[in-house]
């Protein structure tokens, strides 16, 4: 047998098969990594309501990076936040102070919800700083 020809050996799947698993695998992964994508947006509304103070503070959006907005509202003042984020739930927290009030964590006020973001849609939510 020395000097004859050998076939390699096969793995026994035919290139129609390969390429329907290929198609197969994309099927399944495009959706979520189109649903991972920022394709949607969140839009986040903060009003100072305090008729003579200021407000101080921060607010997070859970899920998304660089989600970290600083605030120093006047009275009457609002800022409006606006990003693109994923689709599914978010949660957007809120903590502020007012000036002569203790500033750390567990003395902040808080506001916190959880926000549903549809897939290539839009929510808003309008959140009010009282005393």
């Amino acid at each position: 047998m020395t000097g004859s020809n050998r076939k390699p050996a096969s793995n026994g799947v035919s290139r129609p098969m390969l390429i329907v698993i290929a198609l197969i695998l994309l099927l399944i992964l495009l959706p979520t990594a189109l649903v991972a994508l920022p394709l949607s947006r969140l839009e986040v509304t903060v009003t100072n309501v305090h008729p003579s103070m200021d407000a101080a503070g921060y607010v997070t959006i859970g899920g998304m990076a660089g989600s970290f907005h600083s605030l120093n509202l006047v009275p009457g003042q609002k800022m409006e936040i606006s990003c693109g984020v994923s689709a599914g739930a978010h949660e957007v927290t809120v903590s502020y102070w007012f000036p002569g009030e203790s500033q750390g964590y567990y003395y902040n006020r808080h506001w916190s919800q959880t926000i549903q973001v549809p897939f290539f849609g839009s929510e808003s939510v309008s959140i009010t700083l009282t005393p």
